[in-house]
This record gives C-alpha cells, structure tokens and sequence, in this order.
C-alpha cells in the first residue's frame, strides 16, 4: 500500500512538473540526434576468409597421422574463437605492429556462406578502412595457422626430428668408434659395416691364427700317438724300425721344434727305448703347447662374446635411432606436402575494396538511445525541481 502511495507521488510530480520535464526530454534527444548528425563520416570495409580444415587424412606414416576429423564446421569453429578475447588482442597486436601510432579500429566478424568469414572494419576514410580491413584478415588467418595449421603442427615435429638427427650421429659414431677402437665388425674389404659381425679385427684374425695352431698341434698329437703305439708294436714282434711311418714327423708344429728330427731318429734306430722317450718327450711339449693354446682361445672367445653383446647393442640402439629419425623425417615431408596441396585452415580470398559510400548509421538504435538519454535526464529535472521547491528558505 506504501508502494501505491510513493508511486501516485512520484507521478504527481511528475504532471506538477510536465513542462520542464517535456522541455528538458525534448532538449536531450534533440541533442542525440543532432550529435550524430554532426559525428564525422566513417567507411566500412570488408575482407573475406576461407575457413575450411583439411580435405584429406594423409597417411604416409600411420604411427603419426593426426587424428583430425573431416566433419568439422571450420567456419562455426573460427568465428567462436574470434569472440575470444585473447585472440583478438593477439590480432590486435599484429595490426598494431603494422600501423604504430595509429589507430587501427575494431574488428567485426559475420558469417558468410558457406565457410566464409567476412572482416569489417571501419575507419574515417575509404582508403585507411580497407588497408585496415586487409590487415586485421591477415592477421586472423596467421593466428589461426598458428594455432591449428601446418605450423603449429610441423613445430614439435620438427623439434623431434632435429633432436632424434642428432641421436641417431651420435649413435652411428658410436658403433664407428667400437669398430676401430676393437676392430670387431669391420668387413674383409676394411670399409664399416654397419649390419656385418665379421670378426675379422684384430682380435678376430688373432683367434684364427690360434685355432689354426691348436688344430696343428692335435694334428701333431695324433701323429705322435700313432707312432708312439707303432715303436710299441715294433718292439713287441722285434721288427724293424725303419719301417715305421717316420713321416708322420712331418707335421709342421713338430718340424718347427726341430728336436725330433728325422736325423735323430736315424741316430738312435737300434735303441726303441731312446726313440720311445723321445716321443714322448715331443708328445709331452706338444700337450702342453695345445693346452696353452685352448685356454688362450676360451678366453679370447669369451672376450669376442662380451664385444658381440656390446655391439649388438650399439646397433640397435643406432637402429631405434635411424627408424624414429627416418619416421619424423617423413612426418614432417608429409605436412609440408599437405601445406602446399591444401593451404591453409583459413586464408584471404578476397581482400577488402576501398568502398564506395560511407557507412550508414542505425537510426532506430540512435532513436532509441535519444529517447531513454532524453526520459532520463527529463524525470531527474523534475525530481530537482521538486526538491528545489521543498526546500526551506
């Protein structure tokens, strides 16, 4: 009831004072509509964009294809981020930095068909709108290729490819290093090999030699054996001893001793118990050469096994290496090839034309805005005007 009551008193204020009111009402909006008349001339120019995503999934690697879909609405998707405030500040410092010290408007962006993207931007004259207009279009297009073209895809890629070059030199030199600091590896035509475990270093050449010895003194061994059972025989029957394979001692190892010679034993033919010794004399040297020999060569086998194991790994390190640097090499040919086929997600397709009239105001919003400026400031004379007449002398 209260309410009813301050609101009739208002209004009665309101018709006490309806003159001034009126005036002050009819003051305001004239003064809106006149400073609008009055506001300088401004253009409006507009650019056109293309928004549109990639039109193929390029699978040249499928371990790094990205997962962009076809279905996307490109055009719904750029003009959301255009209301971004941090994208449009992005863009407003590109423009900026084209155009110092001037003023670079504000840009307004709508929906075309299909996937275009229309720019406008006004300015006080034809010329500066459309420089402008150019400028704000080129700067979307380049933030949002920064954010979701090519660029933005090849830049961690190709950080990935720069630090994999790296690892996988590294690691070829590494497996160049082993093989001439161990001279395992390397192939008979001395040249690296890079898939070969021929052992033919310097330590493979020495386990050669060795196993080529070992199998001349077992070969020595045998033939010393045989005579040896062959003088027991002799002496057995008491026949000759001229007979016997004397050539056995041939055999390089035992020639090489050059203590059980052919002369010797022709020296000592009528006593089998001088020749017996002597046997096993060069019997006992050649046993003991051969087992020299075989611990030298398990040793050297097991120091061949450990030189294998480290270059097995070495390879494949450089093989994981040369795989992952071959790949993002590939990766990042493929997103350059796709660059250059599609283009980018958003580019320029028709630059702004210095137009032709300037730009139109809405007058029913000018109207609207003189009509609430001219009742607002007119109640409030009323309301003054009341309070002044009330107050006491």
């Amino acid at each position: 009831m209260d309410d009813e009551l301050d609101l009739g008193r208002y209004l009665r204020i309101l018709v006490r004072h309806a003159r001034l009111g009126i005036v002050v009402f009819l003051l305001t909006a004239g003064a809106v509509l006149i400073a609008n008349l009055l506001r300088p001339a401004s253009y409006t120019a507009t650019a056109t964009l293309f928004a549109g995503g990639p039109q193929y999934q390029w699978r040249f690697d499928s371990r790094l294809s990205p997962n962009t879909p076809l279905n996307v609405n490109w055009q719904k998707m750029f003009l959301d981020l255009a209301k971004d405030p941090w994208f449009r500040n992005q863009i407003a410092a590109q423009v900026e930095a084209r155009f110092p010290g001037k003023s670079i408007g504000e840009m307004s962006v709508r929906a075309g068909k299909q996937s275009l993207i229309h720019i406008d931007v006004t300015a006080p004259t034809p010329q500066e709108a459309a420089k402008l207009a150019n400028a704000w279009a080129e700067a979307f297009a380049n933030q949002a290729e920064k954010l979701y073209g090519a660029t933005a895809l090849s830049e961690p890629f190709a950080q990935e490819l720069k630090r994999w070059e790296e690892q996988y030199q590294q690691a070829v030199q590494a497996v160049e290093d082993f093989k001439a600091r161990t001279g395992v590896g390397i192939s008979s035509e001395g040249a690296p090999s890079l898939e070969g475990y021929e052992w033919l270093g310097a330590l493979g050449l020495e386990l050669a030699e060795r196993s080529r010895q070992l199998a001349a003194h077992r070969q020595a061994i045998a033939n010393l054996q045989l005579l040896k059972e062959q003088l027991e025989q002799a002496r057995r029957q008491n026949s000759s001893l001229e007979s016997l394979p004397w050539q056995l001692l041939d055999a390089p190892t035992i020639a090489a001793r050059g203590i059980l010679t052919h002369e010797v034993v022709a020296q000592h033919l009528n006593d089998a118990g001088a020749l017996a010794g002597l046997l096993e004399a060069e019997l006992t040297a050649q046993q003991a050469a051969a087992s020299a020999l075989e611990q030298r060569l398990n040793e050297d086998q097991a120091r061949l096994a450990q030189l294998s194991t480290e270059l097995d790994r070495l390879v494949e390190e450089r093989n994981l290496a040369r795989e992952n640097y071959l790949t993002l090499q590939r990766k990042v040919s493929e997103i350059e090839i796709e660059n250059r086929v599609e283009g980018p997600l958003v580019r320029v397709v028709g630059e702004a034309a210095v137009p032709e009239k300037r730009a139109s105001r809405d007058w029913p919003v000018v109207a609207l805005l003189a009509v609430i400026a001219g009742a607002v400031l007119g109640i409030g004379a009323c309301l003054i005007a009341e309070y002044l007449a009330r107050r006491p002398q």
